[in-house]
């Protein structure tokens, strides 16, 4: 049965495209006089909503292309971390579907598998208006705060590692996937260049990589403090997840 709504579902996405396309370019070239045809356009406005309505409602199709399959925990569709990347997400409003394709440069009609996959892992969460918007869920938002926190108990001249601070949150290193990804893509996160790979050495697909390059990461961490043997930074600068928990805990988060 699951099935056979998925299908509904993809059949709703193009045909709610089309008929809003074709609302689009009725509003475009409709002469003012023409009453009729502004009607037609109308109409078809309101088909193209009914049958996106019929996409959103329908469960997300178990098959995925490689580029949109998703990992829970930690997010590897390429897609899904385009969309935890945007920085509206993180608002109370969130982004309607249309909104969330353009930004990330992704096809209409697809991104409703996306967004509904994600809704099922509890990376996003329906804004409770319509039409439709989706955001960031509560649970990302609460552990995302927990890795930002426990990140900025480190001090110049230390580092840490991704595991670490998954440890100090969660008692094990299931989220270490997901809080490299929020090294690498989130704003607001505190000195990303502290947060190494184990043995010390820099993530070159981490910010810095991107950004500045290794290099830039090195210079930073070697102005703060951390000595370097190699390629590694010194081990005994390492805070580890204990002492991240210990640290958090003196300030008040037991």
């Amino acid at each position: 049965m699951s099935d056979i709504l998925s299908t509904f579902g993809r059949f709703g996405e193009t045909h709610s495209k089309a008929w809003l396309a074709l609302a689009d370019a009725l509003d475009a070239s409709l002469p003012v006089s023409d009453p009729g045809m502004a009607i037609f356009a109308t109409f078809a406005r309101a088909q193209g909503k009914a049958w996106r309505g019929l996409a959103e409602s329908a469960p997300p199709s178990p098959e995925l292309s490689t580029t949109d399959r998703l990992e829970v925990p930690g997010v590897r569709g390429v897609r899904a971390k385009q969309i935890l990347e945007l920085p509206q997400m993180a608002t109370a409003d969130g982004m309607e579907a249309a909104e969330i394709a353009a930004a990330i440069g992704c096809d209409e009609c697809n991104i409703y598998r996306v967004l509904r996959l994600m809704e099922l892992h509890r990376l996003l969460e329906s804004t409770g208006v319509k039409p439709r918007r989706w955001r960031l869920s509560a649970r990302l938002h609460t552990m995302g705060a927990v890795y930002v926190r426990l990140a900025s108990r480190l001090r110049p001249g230390e580092w840490t590692t991704s595991g670490d601070i998954s440890i100090a949150a969660r008692g094990d290193t299931r989220a270490a996937t997901a809080i490299s990804d929020a090294v690498r893509a989130a704003p607001s996160f505190p000195h990303p260049e502290r947060i190494l790979l184990d043995g010390g050495r820099i993530d070159p697909t981490g910010r810095h990589g991107r950004d500045g390059g290794i290099d830039r990461c090195r210079e930073l961490l070697e102005q703060q403090g951390v000595r370097f043997a190699g390629e590694a930074a010194d081990p005994a600068q390492r805070v580890l997840w204990d002492e991240l928990r210990r640290r958090d805990e003196a300030a008040g988060h037991a």
